[in-house]
C-alpha cells in the first residue's frame, strides 16, 4: 500500500494554553472583550465563488469531449460531405440525445462551498468595550469574545474562557456521537480536533449551557473554511466506465480510419471508381463505429437512475451510477450512516439484574424487558427510583412533533424517552417531582445532583454521572427487597459490569440518591448515597444494516469503518455489525500516522475501523485505497466527511438529515436513510455495466459483420452486396432496437454472488474480440452465400436486398445469443421480457418497411423479395443462431467478475 497524503495543515496549539495566555496574545479581556468601536469589514471569502456560466459550459465540454462523441461528429461530417444530409442528421441526432440527456442529470453545480457557508449563524453575540451587542457573523474577528447559549450555532473558533454546564454538538465535524462538555482548563497539545474540549468550533451547536470564547480563527480561518478548502481541492476524475468508454473510442476511430484507407485503395487498385470508393470507404468507415453507443449508454445509465430513484436513492451524477458495480472497498462513517445518531438506553443493570429496553430513537413507545418478558416499574422499587432520577436529573424536553424530537443534550433526551416507558404509575411520580436545586455537570465532577420535593412533602438529593464517581459517594445499594450495605467486593463487581457495559460500546451512567432533612447546603449532602443501578446508552446500528453488510462481503466488496469516535465504541459497533473479525485491527489518528511512518502496510490492510480519525486522515485514507488499486467508495453524513466524499470514486450521503455540505460533495444521496439500499446499487451498477458490454458486442459485431461482408465483396471481386445508403440503414436504424433492448434487460439474478470486476478490464477484452470475431465472420459467411447465390441468378437491385435483409435479420436473432456468453438464450427468462421481444419487432418492421414501403424503398433504393427468398433468410437466420448457441455449449465463458 502506498505511503497516505496527509495534508499539512498546522494551527497555534490555543487549547493547549491558558484562555489568559490566549487573550493576552490577542490582546483582548476575559471579561469586556476587545476595545474597538466599529466592526471590521466583512473578510471575504477565501474559497472561489460559484459561476453559475461557467459550470454549464463545463459541464457541456465534459459530456462533448469523449472519444466516441468526437468520432461520430467527424463522421456525421463527412457524411454531409459525401451528400448524405439525412445520415449526417441521424448520426448528429444520436449525439444530440447523448449529449443532452447526460448534460441534464450532471450540470448541476458544485455548491458544497455554499453549503458550507449556510451552515454558519448569521449573526453572532459579542462583547466589545465591556458592552454585548450582536453583529454579523462576518464581522466577527480574532480576539472578539463571543457569548455562547444553548440553542446556537458557535459563529467561529475559539478558546473557552467560561464554561457552565457546557455541552456543544460536534458530531457533524468531528463524527464524534455523544455530546461533548466543555471546559476551560487546557488539554494537551496532542490532543485530536474532538478531545479539545477547551476550544468551540465554527458551524456547531451549543445543546446546554453557557460560555464565553476568545475568537480565535474567524471567517475563512475556521476549521469549517478549512474543510472548505479541502472539499474544493478534491478534483473529479473519470469514472471506470467513462475510462473505459474513451479508450474503446480511441481504438474505434483508429479502426475506421484504417479500414476506410484501406477498403478505398484496394478497390482502387481493382480498377472500380475512384470516386465510388472513396464514398464506400467512408460508409464503411461510419460503419466501424457503433454510432447507438453513446445513446444506448446513456440510455442504460438513464434506467439505472430510475430503478434508483424508486429505490429513494437520487443520482446527481449519471455515470457514477455504474462505479459502484465494480466498487471493492467501502469506507464508511458511523455517526449517522451505520447508526442512527440517536441515543438510546438499550441495557439497564440493578443489583444483579440485567434488563433490556426496546423502542427506537427517542420515542416513548417501547418496553422494559426482563428474560424476555415486558416488566413495570410501578411494582419495582429499584427500577421506579431508577426511572425518576432518570427524568428528574435532567435538563432535556422531548417534543412529538412530526416524531420525537429532544431540546437539549441526547443522552439526557434518551433518558427521558426511558423514564416513559417504566408504566404511568411511576411517568406520573418522576413528573410530580419539584425541583429546588441543581449541581451541574462538570468534566471534573462528572456527574449532576438535583434536590427535588415530592408530593408528600420529602426531600430527595438524585444523582446521575460516572459510575466510577458516583459510585465512590455511595455506602449501600438498592434491591428489591430494600437497602443494603455496599461492602469493597460489591464495589468491585459493580465496576466490572459498568466496564462491561462500556465495553459493548455503550456510554454507561450510575444513578444514586439519599433523602435530605432539609434543601440547604446541597453540595455538603453529596455523600452517603444509595446506589440503584447503572443504564447503558448506544447509538443503535440502524434497521438492515448488519445484512447490508453482509450482502456486500458476498459479493466481495471489504467495508471500513471510519468515524471519529471512541476505539472502544467504534470497535464494539464493528463486531456488531461483523465490519471487524478477531484477527481485525482498530487503529486511532495517533496510531495510523504511526504505521505510515514505519511502512506497516500489512497492518493497514488488516484494519477495519480507524477511529478518533480527522477529515485530513479520512481523506488520506481514500486516497491511499485507490493509489493501491482500489475503486473506493465512502459514505457519510456530517462536514467532517465532505472532503473524503468528494475524493472517492463515488461518494454517497445517507440519510435526510445529512449535512448539505456532505450532499454537494456526494455522487448518491440515499434520501430514506437505508443503508440497505447499497447492495441493491451494487449490483444495479454491476447489472448497468453487463448490459452496456452487451450492447457493445452486439453492436461490435453488427459493425464488423457488415465491414466483412462489403470487405470480402471487394477482395472476391464481386460487385457490392449493399449500397452505402442500405448500410447507414441497417447501422442508424435497424440494429438501434434490439441494442437497447439489451441495456435495459434484468439481465442475471446472480450478481452480488460475483467478485467485482477489474476495474482496468476493457469494455472490449481480447477474447470478447475474439468471439465478436468469429460470429461476425459467420454472419458474413451468411450473407455473402445467399448474396452470391443470387446474384449469380438476378443480381443488381434484388439481390442487394436480400444481402441486407439476411444481414438484418440474422443480427437480429443474434441478440438473443447477446442475452449471455454463458448460457443458451432461452434459460434467460428474465431478460425475455415483453420489452425485449417488442424491440426485436421493432427492428424487423422497419426492415419490412425498407423492402415494402415505396417511398422509402425508391430511396434506399430495395426491391420485393419473394416467399422462398424470405424463408431462406429465416432459415440462414435461425442457422447462425443454433451454431453460436452449440458454441455456448461446447466452449463456455469462463464466469468472471460482472460480466453476463
Amino acid at each position: 500500500m502506498p505511503q497516505l497524503d496527509r495534508p499539512d495543515i498546522s494551527a497555534p496549539d490555543w487549547h493547549a494554553r491558558s484562555f489568559e495566555d490566549v487573550a493576552r496574545d490577542f490582546r483582548t479581556h476575559p471579561e469586556t472583550g476587545l476595545a474597538i468601536e466599529d466592526p471590521n469589514p466583512a473578510s471575504p471569502s477565501t474559497t472561489p465563488g460559484f459561476s453559475a456560466s461557467r459550470q454549464i459550459w463545463r459541464t457541456l465540454w465534459t459530456q462533448l469531449k469523449g472519444s466516441v462523441i468526437l468520432v461520430l461528429l467527424v463522421s456525421s461530417v463527412a457524411s454531409l460531405l459525401l451528400g448524405h444530409t439525412s445520415d449526417a442528421l441521424a448520426i448528429l441526432a444520436s449525439v444530440v440525445f447523448s449529449v443532452a440527456f447526460g448534460f441534464a442529470t450532471d450540470w448541476r453545480a458544485e455548491r458544497a462551498l455554499g453549503a458550507l457557508r449556510s451552515l454558519s449563524a448569521p449573526t453572532a453575540r459579542v462583547v466589545r468595550n465591556g458592552l454585548e451587542r450582536e453583529i454579523r457573523t462576518a464581522d466577527v474577528r480574532r480576539g472578539d469574545l463571543l457569548i455562547l447559549s444553548a440553542g446556537q450555532i458557535v459563529a467561529a473558533d475559539g478558546r473557552l474562557a467560561g464554561a457552565r454546564d457546557l455541552q456543544i454538538d460536534e458530531s457533524a465535524l468531528t463524527g464524534e456521537s455523544v455530546p461533548v462538555v466543555k471546559m476551560t482548563e487546557p488539554v494537551a497539545s496532542a490532543a485530536p480536533l474532538p478531545d479539545r474540549t477547551s476550544m468551540a468550533y465554527a458551524g456547531t451547536t451549543v445543546l446546554s449551557g453557557s460560555g464565553r470564547l476568545i475568537v480565535t480563527a474567524a471567517t475563512g480561518e475556521t476549521e469549517l473554511s478549512r474543510i472548505g478548502e479541502l472539499v474544493s481541492a478534491q478534483q473529479r476524475e473519470p469514472t471506470p466506465l467513462e475510462g473505459r468508454a474513451e479508450q474503446l473510442g480511441r481504438r474505434l476511430a483508429a479502426v475506421a480510419i484504417g479500414l476506410s484507407a484501406a477498403v478505398a485503395l484496394l478497390g482502387i487498385l481493382r480498377g472500380r471508381s475512384i470516386w465510388m470508393m472513396l464514398e464506400t470507404g467512408g460508409i464503411l468507415a461510419i460503419a466501424a463505429i457503433p454510432e447507438g453507443l453513446p445513446a444506448v449508454t446513456t440510455i442504460a445509465l438513464a434506467v439505472g437512475v430510475r430503478r434508483m430513484a424508486r429505490a429513494h436513492s437520487l443520482v446527481r451524477r449519471l455515470a457514477s451510477v455504474e462505479t459502484l458495480g465494480c466498487t471493492s472497498v467501502i469506507c464508511t462513517d458511523k455517526t449517522g450512516t451505520l447508526t442512527e445518531n440517536v441515543m438510546r438506553v438499550t441495557r439497564i443493570w440493578l443489583s444483579d439484574r440485567e434488563l433490556e429496553v426496546t423502542g427506537r430513537g427517542y420515542s416513548p413507545e417501547g418496553a422494559i424487558l426482563e428474560k424476555g418478558l415486558a416488566i413495570s416499574a410501578d411494582g419495582d422499587p429499584a427500577l421506579r427510583r431508577l426511572l425518576e432520577i432518570s427524568a428528574a436529573c435532567n435538563d432535556a424536553k422531548l417534543e412529538a412533533h412530526d416524531g420525537w424530537h429532544i431540546h437539549g443534550s441526547s443522552t439526557e433526551g434518551a433518558l427521558l424517552a426511558l423514564a416513559r416507558k417504566g408504566g404511568a404509575e411511576a411517568a406520573a411520580s418522576a413528573a410530580s417531582l419539584e425541583r429546588l436545586h441543581e449541581i451541574a455537570f462538570t468534566s471534573r465532577r462528572k456527574r449532576m445532583a438535583v434536590v427535588v420535593r415530592d408530593r408528600p412533602g420529602r426531600l430527595w438529593m438524585l444523582v446521575k454521572g460516572s459510575p466510577e464517581h458516583v459510585l465512590a459517594l455511595c455506602s449501600r445499594a438498592l434491591e428489591s427487597d430494600g437497602e443494603r450495605p455496599l461492602g469493597p467486593e460489591e464495589r468491585g463487581r459493580l465496576l466490572a459490569r459498568a466496564h462491561e457495559f462500556g465495553e459493548r460500546g455503550h456510554r454507561v451512567l450510575g444513578f444514586a440518591f439519599r433523602g435530605l432533612e432539609s434543601a440547604g447546603e446541597p453540595e455538603a449532602a453529596e455523600t452517603d448515597l444509595t446506589w440503584v443501578g447503572l443504564a447503558g446508552l448506544e447509538d443503535p446500528p440502524r434497521a438492515g444494516v448488519r445484512d447490508a453488510i453482509a450482502q456486500l462481503s458476498g459479493a466481495g466488496i471489504r467495508t471500513v469503518m471510519i468515524t471519529g469516535d471512541q476505539k472502544g465504541t467504534a470497535m464494539a459497533v464493528a463486531r456488531e455489525l461483523e465490519i471487524a473479525g478477531p484477527a481485525d485491527l482498530c487503529v486511532n489518528s495517533t496510531e495510523l500516522a504511526e504505521l505510515v511512518r514505519e511502512r506497516r502496510w500489512e497492518d493497514l490492510r488488516r484494519t477495519a475501523v480507524f477511529a478518533r480519525v480527522s477529515p485530513e486522515d479520512k481523506l488520506s485514507i481514500v486516497r491511499a485505497l485507490k493509489a493501491a488499486g482500489h475503486i473506493v467508495a465512502m459514505t457519510g453524513d456530517g462536514i467532517n466527511d465532505a472532503p473524503a466524499l468528494k475524493a472517492a470514486d463515488i461518494g454517497i450521503t445517507i440519510g435526510s438529515r445529512a449535512a448539505d455540505v456532505a450532499r454537494e460533495a456526494s455522487d448518491l444521496i440515499v434520501t430514506s436513510g437505508d443503508y440497505g439500499t447499497l447492495p441493491d446499487a451494487v449490483a444495479e451498477g454491476r447489472r448497468i455495466y453487463a448490459n452496456i458490454r452487451r450492447s457493445v458486442h452486439f453492436l461490435l459485431l453488427c459493425s464488423l459483420s457488415t465491414i466483412g461482408v462489403m470487405l470480402a465483396s471487394i477482395v472476391a471481386n464481386l460487385p457490392l452486396p449493399m449500397s452505402p445508403l442500405q448500410v447507414l440503414w441497417l447501422n442508424l436504424v435497424v440494429h438501434i432496437f434490439p441494442a437497447v433492448a439489451l441495456v435495459v434487460v434484468p439481465g442475471e439474478s446472480d450478481l452480488l454472488r460475483r467478485p467485482p470486476r477489474d476495474p482496468r478490464e476493457p469494455l472490449l477484452t481480447w477474447r470478447a474480440t475474439g468471439i465478436v470475431g468469429l460470429r461476425s465472420g459467420l454472419v458474413a459467411a451468411v450473407v455473402l452465400w445467399l448474396f452470391t447465390a443470387s446474384a449469380n441468378r438476378e443480381g443488381g437491385v434484388r439481390s442487394q436486398t436480400l444481402a441486407m435483409a439476411t444481414l438484418a435479420l440474422v443480427l437480429l436473432t443474434q441478440s438473443l445469443a447477446a442475452l449471455s456468453e454463458r448460457r443458451p438464450f432461452w434459460r434467460m427468462t428474465r431478460s425475455l421480457t415483453p420489452p425485449f421481444w417488442l424491440a426485436l419487432a421493432g427492428g424487423l418492421a422497419l426492415q419490412a418497411l425498407a423492402v415494402f414501403w415505396a417511398p422509402l424503398a425508391s430511396i434506399l433504393p430495395t426491391a420485393p423479395l419473394s416467399l422462398a427468398d424470405w424463408l431462406r433468410v429465416i432459415g440462414m437466420s435461425v442457422l447462425a443462431l443454433a451454431i453460436v448457441e452449440a458454441g455456448k455449449l461446447l466452449w463456455p465463458a469462463p464466469r468472471r467478475g460482472t460480466s453476463a
